[in-house]
């Protein structure tokens, strides 16, 4: 499914590079994954930190 891809795929810019994810792409994940925005975007902030 292309909508499964596209999640994919900002999965690994989230974990697996030092770049944020804008608002757009933050709110895709969040509803993919039922969470909430703000969480994942608290989440972000801190593994982004634990990368240096």
């Amino acid at each position: 499914n292309e909508n499964s891809l596209s999640i994919v795929l900002l999965c690994e810019k989230l974990f697996l590079t030092n770049v944020f994810l804008n608002d757009l792409e933050l709110q895709q994940i969040a509803q993919f994954y039922n969470m909430n925005d703000d969480e994942l975007r608290s989440e972000q902030r801190f593994y982004k930190v634990a990368l240096g």
